[in-house]
Order: C-alpha cells, then sequence, then structure tokens
C-alpha cells in the first residue's frame, strides 16, 4: 500500500487519530456491490431507460462475461446491512460517539468507586449516562439511537416532531420500543436549540448536569482524584439532529480509509462518491476523510431537506470543529490537501420537488431496482443520489462511481404496519415488498421478545409465569393465523370455524394478553381468573367480527379498505344487492346488540372493582365503533 500524503506526513494523522479511537462497530467492513447500467427495452419509459444488474449478487454466466461486458457500472456500498433494526449512515455516525460517552460514564463510576466506598448496587446510578437527541416523527436516526444507546446500556430520549401517531410504524415504532420518547409541536421543535436543552435540564433534574456532545471532545477526561461524586446525578448528552456533531464524522472517515484498502477503489485515482444528504453530514465526512487521507477523491451529496446556503453553512461549522477536534495537527493531517471550508459539490436531484413528495413512476423505478439488483430504494431519499449515480458512471468511464447507499426512508419504511403481507390486486396494501429476508427480520423481532424479559424481569416472583404466558398466547395466533390460511369455502355454513379462527387469531394477544400481564404483574395467579380470561376471549371474538363487519360495510374513507373480491364496480354492486338480500346489517345489529348485553352482565358479576373497570373500558372502546 502506498503511504498518502497526509500518512506520510507523520505527527498526529488520521491514522493516529482512528487507532486511538474506540469504536461502536466491530470493524468497518461494509458489502459493497457492483451494479451494471444496460439499456431497458422496457417501461418505465425514459428518463427512466436503463435496466440494472448486481454483478455480485447475480450467478456468473460465460464465465463473468455476457451482456454486462463493457457496459458502465458503479459500487454501491451497502451500509443498509449493517444492523437489522439501526443500519446506514446512522451507524456510522454513532461509531465514535457512543463509546465516548459510555466510556466518560465508566470512568465517573470507578472514580466515585475509589472516593467514596459505595454499595454494587449504587454504582450503576452514579453519574447515570443519558442522552438526548430529536428528529422527525419517522426518523431513522431517532431510531437508530435508541437501538444503539439501548444495545451500549445508555438512556435514550428522544424528542419527535409532531403528533403521537395513532398506530406506530417503521421508525417510528423502532423509537418506542428501545427509546424514551416524547413529542413535540412544529412551534416547538422549530427552536431545535432551545427544545433540545430545556428537555435535557428536565431529564437531568436537580444536581445534574447537561452538555452538548461536541463540547465533550474539549473536556479533560480524567478526574481529580479528590473529587468526590454525588449518588444519583444524572449527565445528560444532547446529539444535534441527524447525529450533525464533530464526532459523527470520526466513523464517515473510518468508513472512508477502510474503503480505500480494498483493492476495487485502491487501484483507482479518480473516485467520484454520491451520497443523498439529509443533514449533510455524511457527505461532509466522507470528504474529510479523502482529504486527510490524501485521495483525489470527489464527493457528491444530493440536496434533499435544506438550502444549498445552508448545506454549506453546516458544512463549514463541522469542518471548522473539525479543526478544534484536532487541535493544532489539522494541517499536518491534511498536508498540503486543505482547500478551507468547501470540501463537497452540492447538487439538486434530478427532479427537484418539495420534500416528501413523490413523482409518478419513481415507485416502479424503485421496485424494477429491488427486482433487478435486490437493493430496496426509496423515492424520497436513496433514489435521489442513486439516478446520481447512475448519471455520472453513463457519463464518464474513466470515473470510478460510488454510491454510499444507507438506508430506505423513514416515511415509507412500513414493514410493521398489520396486514403488510396482505395482497391486494396482487400488490401490497402497505410496505415494499422487501423478499424472503423479510422473513428473518420477523425471527429477529420475535427474538427480542426474550430478550426484554430477561432483561427486565428475571428475578422476579413472576419471570416463568410469564415466558409461560406469551409463549401459549403466540402458539394461540399462529395457530388461529394457519386456520384463517388453510380454511376454504366448503359451500356449507360453518360458523363453528369462523369461531375458532377469530378466537385463536385475534382474542388471545388483543383482549386476553395484556389484561394477564397486568395480573402476573400485580402478583395474582391467572388461575384464579378464569371468568375474566372468558370474558376478554369473548370480547375478542365480537371484536374481530366486527372488524370483518366494517370490511364490508364501513366508509372507505374512515377504515381505509373494502373488501368485496373484487374492485370492479358491477361485482361490487352485486355484492351489495346480495348483502341486502340476506339482511346482513340488521342480522349483525342484533348481535352486536346481544354480545354487548351478555358481557355487561358478565363483568358486573366480577368481585374486583378494579378489574370491572378495565374490562368495561375495553368494552367501551370497541362497542358500536366504526373503524
Amino acid at each position: 500500500m502506498r503511504p498518502s500524503p497526509a500518512l506520510a506526513g507523520g505527527g498526529r494523522t488520521v491514522a493516529n487519530l482512528l487507532s486511538a479511537t474506540e469504536w461502536m462497530l466491530p470493524s468497518p467492513a461494509t458489502q459493497v456491490h457492483t451494479i451494471s447500467v444496460l439499456p431497458s427495452h422496457s417501461p418505465p419509459s425514459p428518463p427512466h431507460h436503463f435496466a440494472f444488474s448486481n454483478l455480485t449478487t447475480a450467478p456468473k454466466r460465460n464465465g463473468g462475461k455476457g451482456e454486462e461486458e463493457g457496459r458502465p457500472r458503479f459500487e454501491v456500498v451497502r451500509d443498509d446491512l449493517l444492523h437489522p433494526l439501526a443500519n446506514g449512515n446512522k451507524a456510522r455516525k454513532l461509531d465514535a460517539l457512543l463509546p465516548l460517552l459510555r466510556r466518560r460514564g465508566a470512568t465517573d463510576v470507578v472514580r466515585a468507586h475509589r472516593c467514596i466506598p459505595l454499595h454494587p448496587a449504587l454504582i450503576t446510578s452514579c453519574f447515570s449516562n443519558l442522552m438526548v437527541t430529536c428528529g422527525g416523527c419517522q426518523s431513522a436516526h431517532a431510531a437508530a439511537t435508541a437501538v444503539h444507546c439501548a444495545e451500549w446500556g445508555m438512556r435514550p430520549h428522544i424528542l419527535l416532531r409532531g403528533e403521537q401517531p395513532d398506530i406506530p410504524t417503521g421508525y417510528n415504532l423502532i423509537s418506542l420500543m428501545f427509546g424514551n420518547v416524547a413529542y413535540a409541536s412544529r412551534s416547538v421543535y422549530a427552536h431545535r436549540d432551545e427544545m433540545l436543552y430545556n428537555h435535557a435540564r428536565k431529564v437531568a433534574g436537580t444536581g445534574g448536569t447537561v452538555l452538548w456532545a461536541d463540547d465533550i471532545s474539549k473536556e479533560d477526561f480524567v478526574l481529580d482524584e479528590d473529587n468526590g461524586c454525588e449518588i444519583g446525578s444524572r449527565r445528560v448528552v444532547i446529539i444535534k439532529e441527524g447525529a450533525g456533531d464533530v464526532q459523527a464524522l470520526l466513523g464517515v472517515i473510518r468508513l472512508v480509509e477502510y474503503l480505500y484498502n480494498l483493492s476495487s477503489f485502491h487501484e483507482h485515482e479518480n473516485v467520484h462518491v454520491v451520497v443523498d444528504a439529509g443533514t449533510g453530514t455524511t457527505a461532509v465526512g466522507l470528504a474529510l476523510g479523502a482529504v486527510c487521507l490524501g485521495l483525489h477523491w470527489r464527493v457528491t451529496a444530493v440536496m434533499l431537506a435544506d438550502t444549498l446556503e445552508r448545506y454549506k453553512e453546516r458544512e463549514k461549522s463541522l469542518i471548522s470543529d473539525f479543526k478544534k477536534l484536532c487541535h493544532n495537527n489539522y494541517h499536518e493531517m491534511v498536508g498540503e490537501n486543505d482547500i478551507g471550508d468547501s470540501l463537497v459539490e452540492w447538487v439538486e436531484r434530478f427532479s427537484p420537488r418539495r420534500f416528501g413528495k413523490v413523482l409518478n413512476g419513481e415507485i416502479a423505478l424503485c421496485r424494477q431496482i429491488a427486482q433487478q439488483t435486490g437493493i430496496l430504494l426509496d423515492p424520497m431519499y436513496t433514489l435521489a443520489g442513486w439516478e446520481q449515480a447512475v448519471d455520472l458512471c453513463v457519463g464518464d468511464s474513466r470515473t470510478k462511481v460510488m454510491l454510499d447507499y444507507n438506508v430506505l426512508g423513514g416515511e415509507k419504511n412500513m414493514l410493521f404496519r398489520n396486514n403488510a403481507t396482505k395482497p391486494n390486486n396482487g400488490t401490497l396494501r402497505y410496505g415494499w415488498q422487501v423478499g424472503l429476508i423479510a422473513i428473518n427480520d420477523g425471527l429477529v423481532l420475535r427474538s427480542q421478545i426474550s430478550r426484554i424479559f430477561r432483561r427486565y424481569f428475571r428475578g422476579k416472583s413472576y419471570y416463568v409465569d410469564l415466558l409461560d404466558l406469551f409463549n401459549e398466547v403466540e402458539f394461540q395466533t399462529t395457530s388461529g393465523q394457519l386456520l384463517d390460511q388453510i380454511t376454504t369455502n366448503e359451500g356449507r355454513k360453518d360458523l363453528n370455524k369462523y369461531r375458532r379462527i377469530v378466537e385463536y387469531k385475534t382474542a388471545y394477544y388483543s383482549f386476553y394478553l395484556p389484561v394477564a400481564c397486568a395480573l402476573l404483574l400485580f402478583g395474582e395467579s391467572l388461575d384464579n381468573y378464569a371468568q375474566v380470561k372468558h370474558i376478554l376471549v369473548e370480547m375478542g371474538v365480537y371484536f374481530q367480527s366486527q372488524d370483518d363487519y366494517l370490511d364490508c360495510f364501513g366508509e372507505p374513507e374512515i377504515i381505509g379498505k373494502e373488501n368485496y373480491g373484487k374492485s370492479d364496480p358491477a361485482c361490487v354492486a352485486k355484492v351489495k344487492d346480495l348483502y341486502n338480500e340476506l339482511h346482513l346489517q340488521r342480522v349483525f345489529s342484533e348481535y352486536e346488540r346481544e354480545s354487548y348485553e351478555k358481557l355487561i352482565s358478565a363483568i358486573e358479576a366480577q368481585p374486583n372493582e378494579a378489574v370491572r373497570a378495565v374490562l368495561k373500558s375495553f368494552l367501551h372502546k370497541i362497542y358500536k365503533r366504526s373503524k
């Protein structure tokens, strides 16, 4: 490996800085896929007139030679595969920051233990390390921060813009699962720094301290041996929106060093890096990494969420903070490559639009790319970088083009939405068609149940009963789903079979499980609440029957769907006429009234007032609902 100018210069080079840094990711390694660009002879039509082939994953034919030979191609850095829940450059930007925070907290605990004899149970409460950050309701940064902080034993407090959605999905769901989430109105969120600081002060409490992540590197990390430790005090660190902090640059620079050492990049003098820009931090980190390593790499960032002036202002601020981080060694690190405060080429996307708007044909193009390459793009974020990379590699075959691909945009990442796999006219009703990897994603999520239980309930008297409850309800629910899938119309009325399906598919997990969990946590034996279980199961059967009724008679604008087998208006009219002939609305109205009266009677017979209140609240939420 030839030494770059920076590495040959001596002093505190970037190699010294990276080697002295503790990292969150065990390795900077990532997959790099080669994409071949082919002329397309099928829709979508121009300007999307290309087809694509993933040469890394496609089976080798004709000794690796074929129609892709000599075609334009570009490399895709698959950072979307770094983590099952929190991937993309979000992990890169936390790579150096989280270990720094944990190490600082651990040092404080050790120092306190030396100064004051502490009981082991109190050690973890001394100088608790907490974190506050913010993002949009479907922020990938917020979700990644929540997941990685939880894995590293820190408590993330997350402020999300807007109102809490009725049904959490995508990154919002992940943030809720692993972080302490609060919602801020748009007017409050507009003043981010003030909002973050006020929330951090509230979290820190009396005697706690608040500092910004950018300020940590400027402090002396060694505590005075004579300093004591206030038991239970909190240190709260604020991370900017999108992890736009100087420490975030280090993880991206580490990636540049790794990529440069790959033979596919090391042999090329001219490399053009493309990235879609949210906050722009990744783009600045890539450009700084190239400069510090003495590489003749260009970085183009496609602006998505702000103006050119704001991106340049943020770039200048990050470079200034990086110089402070390096103290007096910045010029030694960059050698003669320092070009001031402007390293990134900021460009508009090919089809400018208001952020969040999806243009005609873009969803079809994303589907085409997924089918041809196995790479999932979304039209709001990653498609912009993909289009730029295609244009560059087609226009200049002498330059090696690299796309730093991150992760699906939050608003479109709806893999956790209920009914996400139900077909509707041959397509998915919600979300993206993700392929067989979704099965493993589901298993990853399922595995978290036992891990959460072990972390929070091991040692509790009800630990085994809680595990047994979840295992049993999981079996009941999957059995109900199986019955629903294998049951066919046998030409005869069979309400008993329908009853079994809705009882096992819905009633146990939706109605019985939450109440049973509460009873166990309160120290009760479920054997003493058999009648309560019966009431909740009957309530669940009524709820699912009601749901099926609304599929046929509910307003589509309210429930978001309608179910007549076909969307053809003539066919729908025939089915509705049949419903009217059978007087189904009257039949269901009678069933609903009878179910309500039976449930109320059974609830009133319960001796425990608190149990009666819970059961009534459940029933009143669903009785005569319209959605």
